[in-house]
This record gives structure tokens, C-alpha cells and sequence, in this order.
């Protein structure tokens, strides 16, 4: 065993020579930083069982002391350089004692209260006592907050460092706590929780030397994924910071190491930013969250196909078409292969960069995905009223155009029939809504098409449809002061609607599909918490909460659900689950081919029976 103390008498000439030796050539390794740095980046190769464990055990070590580790050194710090430098200098460590030494010579001036060893939990050396100082601090987190220097308006995370008197009888913070973790077989970490403060509110202990990256850094060097120990931080920043603050790992199903190992070994022989964002993508996918996305500044993969699609059953059918390929492509074509190759051998090779909770937002997911990344123009092969596949050449359009394609839907406020009216919720506003409110009050039936995502008006008409105060489901910001999610307490929000006159009181019929995530469900979560209509149509997307981001190395950014989305009975978790309709119904091909809006017919239908029963 090696550890930072603790060694017998008789064993620490010999061990105190050896690891003088080794610490010469790791810091040997340091002081040449700069001038690798300035080199041409090395060539990818496969990433070594024994590289992969270094870099595995960095990333361990690095969340845990960057969130949970409150020293004024670790929380000035950039992650971001201190991620790519730490990357490089524990990588080609040829064993676990050097591993140690490496890791301690990296992080010892932003946390010297923080012990690493090799050996087993009881090899542990013994713990330097820290100072009884009056007051200590320690790390309070609600979700996670991008960055340590100021807390964005428009999110609901933040993370801060708490102050806290030792003799308090109810403390905030974990007192005397401390982590003890295995960080890969054989190599363990002590780390401290809270830390004493002195006088000046300087965190105890201090390190004998400042962190300065800059001299580290060439001047001309810029962190670029051409640099693989760019690419190997980016992962292990995401990876980290998911780990302590993704609040669904309870019921999501994935080893999670296992897929920090294969980003790692995909970030090794990644060559551009592209390939690098697939990696970035593939990690996220693990997470079965319809909100975790990864994008890059430069990588504008925004050309689509020239039309949109609907799935029925297996099928991928054509629902509206661009202009620019009327003359090839008609509503009702199935689309069976692009390029040459089936249309399934895409999708399969799309799902594992994918993120969805559902089967229905990850068929969506790929519905978007699809025409994306391809040349300008493109063959693809339809299949047209059962006769032989045959090839047509497409144009691709931007992604703004492919968004605005839509099937045609009635006007806002208009009647479908005597005393039944429509409005479409879908990027409705407050204006909107009020334009069509006096219609909706009048009419005996009303259909609300949220199949898609609302606008403002979403969240208005509800307050509209009852004679009391109404709430939404609940969501709850995970508040966390150890590392892991081990002590999370919810910080509990939900929205507030009392009753707004005048009352729409005809019968009432929602329309959805998985194209409803998030807001919109948070919507229909209150439809079908206090049955304010029926839900025709599909299960919604089943992703819901507020998003959080992050920057990484390299310029990508990372998406993912930050908050835990409770139903209304206070024990059932949304994730996953969703708004189920009360009149299951989809789409068929032959309605789509003629042009027929099916969940729209059924609503008038089932409304016109109402109505007709009411009236009896």
C-alpha cells in the first residue's frame, strides 16, 4: 500500500526513495506540458485497458472535488483547463502507485485535505487533523449551477458554498463528513465534505503553492478536439457532472461506468468535431432523457429532408411535402431506403446517439435525425400504393423549413361544425387565446390540438376550464450536499392556477401525441389530474422539468433534465410514464394519404354524440 502517511519505520527509506523517484519524472512530465502542447497532436490508437482505468479514475476523482470538495482553490479554479491538463498527465501511468502520485501531484493545491491511495479501504492513511475552527463551509447544491460565478435568472439551479457556525444544533451542512470511495479497483479517495474557515474566511488548510495553469499553457495553444486529452476531458467533465446531478438514475437502466469507458475508448480515435459530438451523444443516450441533447458551434448538421413523416406501425409515412418536392414525393409514400440503403439500417445506426425515455419521443427523435448530416441533394426510395420501390432524387431544406412543414389545421376559434369549436394550442399565445376566447365560451364542444408544443396559451386556457384553484404536478429541484444524490431532498414548486372567468363550460376534448413533451405535458398532467376533458391520440413524450446545461471542453454543450417531475398523486414519477389518452388512437395510412386529420374526426365525432346524448 502506498498513501500519503502512515508508513512503518522500517519501510520508509526505501519507499521514501522510490517515490522521490517517481515524483521527479511526474514532475518532470509537468514541466514539459508546454511544449507538448505547442506539438502536433498525437495519432489516435486504441485506448489501453491501463489508460482507460487512469483516465476512469480521474473522473471520478474530479466530481467529487470540484461539487462536493468546498476549498476556495477548487472552486476558483477553471475545470475546464484543469480537466484537459489532468487528462494528459494521468494517462500514460504505468501502474496504480504512479497513478496515485500523479493524481496528488495534480490536485494537491486545490485540495490538501484530500487523501488518494492504493491498496484496499482499510489501507487508508491515517487522516490529518484540520483545524476547530468556529465556522465552516461546504457545498449546497439545487441541481447544479453552470457556473460558480454568477446564477443565471432564468434557471432554477444554483450551487454556492454555505457557511455554517460548528455549535448550530441543526446543521445545513454534513459536519465532519467525508467521502470514501473506490475510484477504479485498487485506488481509493478520502475526501472531506465541509472544511474549517479561518478568520478571513479562507478555507483551511491552505495549499503551500497556488494552481496556476497558465505557464502550462502555450499561448498559441487552443483547446481543440484535436488534441485527444481535449476530447478525453469533455467526456470526463459530462460523465462527472451527470453522475452527481441527473436526478432519474433510480429509474433509468444503464451501467453508467461501462458507458463512461466506451465514450473514453470513442473520444481516443475521435478525428473532428463531429465524430467527437457522436461520442458526446452516444454518452447522453444512456440516459433515456428526452431533453439531453449535445451540440457544437461549428458542426450545423441542419439540412432535412423536403418533407414529414408519421409512423404507422413499422412504416415511415410521408404526411406533408415541401414544395421544392411536389413533384416527386406525395403524402402517403413510405420511405424505404436513402442512398441506396434500407431506411431501417439508418435508423438502427441513429438510435445509440439518441436520448428518449419513451419508444414514441424516440420515434420522433429519429423522424428529426434522419435527414440530417447529408449532401445537399440526396436518392431516396418510396414505396407508392403497394407497387415497387423506385428512387427519386431530393433536395434537402433547412431545419427552420422542415420545422414550419405542418399538416393543415383549422383556424383558431373556428367552428368544425354548429357549436363545436377548435383552437390549436401549438405556439399559441395569450393574444391568440384571448382573440377566440368569446368562441370558445359559446360553443357546446371545443377541441384543444396540443399535439406539439404550446405557447403561453397553453398554460391560460386551463385556469378557463374550471370553478376552482388548480395545481400542476409537482417538480422537485434536487437539493444535494453529498456527492452521488445519497442525501437528496426535493425543493418543491409547482404552478398555482386559481379559477379565470368566463368559463368555458362545453364538453371538452384534448388531442396529443409523443410530440407533446415537457410544457405541453405539464399541461395535460392537469387535464388528467382533474379530468378536464378527454385525451385523444397517443402517450405523450414523458419528459418533463425544467433543462440544465453545461459548457464542455472543446465548445460542445450538454442538455439534460435537471429536476424530478412528481404526478399529482405524490408518488409516481412522470419520467417515463407520461399522459396516457383516455381514447388511445392513431393514425392509418390510408387516412393520411387522403388527407384526413383521424384524431380530429374522432373528437368531432365523440363530441357530436355527446352533444346529441346531452340534448336527449
Amino acid at each position: 500500500m502506498v498513501g500519503r502517511r502512515g508508513l512503518t519505520s522500517t519501510a520508509q527509506p526505501l519507499v521514501s526513495t522510490l517515490l522521490c523517484m517517481r515524483c521527479f519524472f511526474v514532475l518532470l512530465t509537468l514541466l514539459i506540458f508546454p511544449l507538448v502542447a505547442q506539438a502536433e497532436p498525437e495519432p489516435a490508437a486504441p485506448l489501453s485497458e491501463r489508460a482507460t482505468n487512469n483516465l476512469v479514475a480521474l473522473a471520478e476523482l474530479t466530481g467529487l472535488i470540484r461539487y462536493y470538495h468546498p476549498s476556495d482553490q477548487a472552486a476558483d479554479v477553471d475545470w475546464d483547463r484543469l480537466t484537459v491538463f489532468a487528462a494528459r498527465q494521468v494517462k500514460p501511468r504505468a501502474d496504480d502507485e504512479e497513478l496515485v502520485m500523479t493524481l496528488r501531484v495534480v490536485f494537491e493545491r486545490l485540495a490538501p485535505a484530500v487523501d488518494i491511495w492504493t491498496g484496499s479501504r482499510d489501507d487508508a492513511p491515517e487522516r490529518a487533523a484540520l483545524p476547530e475552527t468556529a465556522w465552516v463551509t461546504g457545498w449546497y447544491h439545487m441541481g447544479v449551477a453552470s457556473h460558480w460565478d454568477y446564477a443565471a435568472q432564468s434557471t432554477p439551479y444554483r450551487s454556492a458554498r454555505a457557511r455554517e457556525q460548528r455549535t448550530r444544533v441543526r446543521n445545513v451542512l454534513p459536519l465532519g463528513s467525508e467521502v470514501v470511495t473506490e475510484l477504479v479497483p485498487g485506488v481509493w479517495a478520502r475526501v472531506p465534505l465541509t472544511l474549517p474557515l479561518s478568520e478571513d474566511w479562507t478555507t483551511l488548510p491552505v495549499p503551500e503553492e497556488e494552481m496556476d495553469l497558465d505557464p502550462l499553457f502555450s499561448e498559441q495553444w487552443t483547446p481543440g478536439v484535436h488534441d485527444w486529452y481535449v476530447r478525453h476531458a469533455a467526456v470526463i467533465l459530462a460523465w462527472s457532472t451527470l453522475t452527481h446531478f441527473y436526478p432519474y438514475w433510480d429509474v433509468t437502466d444503464v451501467d453508467w461506468h461501462k458507458a463512461l469507458r466506451e465514450a473514453l475508448r470513442g473520444a481516443e480515435d475521435a478525428s473532428d468535431e463531429t465524430a467527437m459530438l457522436e461520442v458526446l451523444r452516444a454518452l447522453a443516450a444512456h440516459l433515456d432523457d428526452g431533453h439531453a441533447r449535445v451540440m457544437h458551434a461549428t458542426v450545423m448538421d441542419d439540412r432535412m429532408l423536403p418533407f414529414r413523416m408519421a409512423w404507422i406501425d413499422d412504416d415511415l409515412i410521408v404526411t406533408v411535402v415541401h414544395p421544392a418536392a411536389a413533384d416527386d414525393i406525395r403524402v402517403g409514400d413510405i420511405l424505404r431506403s436513402i442512398r441506396g440503403v434500407a431506411v431501417d439500417q439508418h435508423l438502427d445506426a441513429l438510435r445509440p446517439r439518441i436520448s428518449a425515455s419513451t419508444e414514441g419521443w424516440m420515434r420522433q427523435r429519429l423522424l428529426e435525425e434522419l435527414g440530417r448530416s447529408l449532401d445537399v441533394g440526396t436518392n431516396v426510395g418510396i414505396e407508392r400504393d403497394g407497387e415497387a420501390p423506385t428512387e427519386v432524387f431530393v433536395r434537402l431544406i433547412p431545419q427552420q423549413a422542415w420545422y414550419e412543414l405542418e399538416q393543415e389545421r383549422p383556424g383558431q376559434g373556428a367552428y368544425l361544425e354548429q357549436d363545436i369549436a377548435y383552437f390549436d394550442v401549438c405556439g399559441a399565445d395569450d393574444a391568440a387565446f384571448d382573440r377566440a376566447l368569446p368562441t370558445l365560451v359559446r360553443a357546446k364542444g371545443v377541441v384543444f390540438d396540443m399535439r406539439g408544443y404550446p405557447g403561453a396559451a397553453g398554460r391560460r386556457l386551463l385556469q378557463h376550464l374550471t370553478d376552482d384553484r388548480i395545481n400542476s404536478a409537482y417538480w422537485h429541484v434536487p437539493v444535494t450536499r453529498r456527492p452521488y444524490l445519497s442525501d437528496m431532498e426535493p425543493k418543491e414548486s409547482r404552478w398555482d392556477l386559481p379559477a379565470q372567468p368566463p368559463r368555458i363550460r362545453g364538453e371538452v376534448i384534448f388531442l396529443t401525441d409523443a410530440r407533446a413533451i415537457s410544457y405541453a405535458e405539464s399541461c395535460l398532467a392537469i387535464v388528467e389530474a382533474y379530468d378536464l376533458g378527454d385525451i385523444i391520440g397517443s402517450r405523450t413524450a414523458g419528459t418533463n422539468g425544467n433543462v440544465n446545461i453545461i459548457d464542455l471542453p472543446g465548445g460542445y454543450r450538454l442538455l439534460w433534465t435537471g429536476m424530478r417531475v412528481i404526478k399529482h398523486d405524490g408518488t409516481t414519477v412522470h419520467h417515463g410514464v407520461g399522459i396516457e389518452p383516455t381514447i388511445p388512437l392513431v393514425p392509418t395510412r390510408e387516412g393520411i394519404a387522403a388527407g384526413r386529420d383521424e384524431l380530429l374526426e374522432r373528437a368531432i365525432a365523440e363530441l357530436r354524440t355527446r352533444l346529441g346524448d346531452a340534448e336527449e
